[in-house]
């Protein structure tokens, strides 16, 4: 849950970046990484659940 709402909010940060004229590729970087992490737990936990 902590990824999903911090890649949510790094996503809300590179718009405002590009809202207001500066590179965002260090907030994509991140909304990257934060999303990856996001993705392989809420697998990683729906498996759990279903054995």
């Amino acid at each position: 849950m902590v990824f999903t709402v911090a890649a949510a909010g790094s996503l809300v940060l590179v718009v405002l970046d590009r809202a207001i004229g500066r590179p965002a590729a260090g907030d994509v970087f991140i909304t990257v990484l934060n999303g990856l992490a996001a993705f392989v737990l809420w697998r990683k936990f729906s498996e759990q659940a279903r054995t």
